[in-house]
């Protein structure tokens, strides 16, 4: 099939739903993920995108990082929430790959928090995965 599809992963996890899709030869150009789980969304970004990390966010401090990233509801279980205190222990590379994660593969992040007017109007696929 030669037609472009625009995907969406909810609960993407490390991306299977994406992964399958390109297996069954699907052209696919994810618009947006939705994952809370740092742990997970990092191999995302490496395993769909890039393990490199952009130079704008190379070069942010880990004050800025904390700032940019105290407003998002992450988890570092998958389970719940992770504390912002917790957020501050992370040293500023991992901090860097957390706030890549999150540009890189747009990533909506909090479901909870999400709502249509974020989203992209041409969404041909969404797919949702739950743990």
């Amino acid at each position: 099939m030669n037609q472009t599809y625009n995907l969406v992963e909810f609960f993407s996890g490390i991306g299977s739903q994406a992964r399958a899709l390109e297996n069954l030869n699907l052209n696919i150009n994810t618009l947006g993920t939705c994952e809370w789980d740092i742990h997970a969304f990092i191999a995302y970004d490496a395993i769909h995108n890039s393990p490199d990390i952009d130079k704008e966010i190379s070069e942010m401090d880990k004050s800025t990082l904390l700032s940019i990233l105290k407003d998002y509801t992450l988890s570092n279980s998958g389970k719940e929430a992770m504390e912002y205190n917790i957020l501050k222990t992370y040293s500023v590379e991992v901090l860097r790959y957390i706030y890549s994660g999150i540009v890189k593969s747009n990533n909506y992040v909090d479901i909870n928090s999400l709502n249509g007017e974020r989203m992209a109007d041409n969404i041909d696929i969404l797919t949702y995965s739950f743990p």
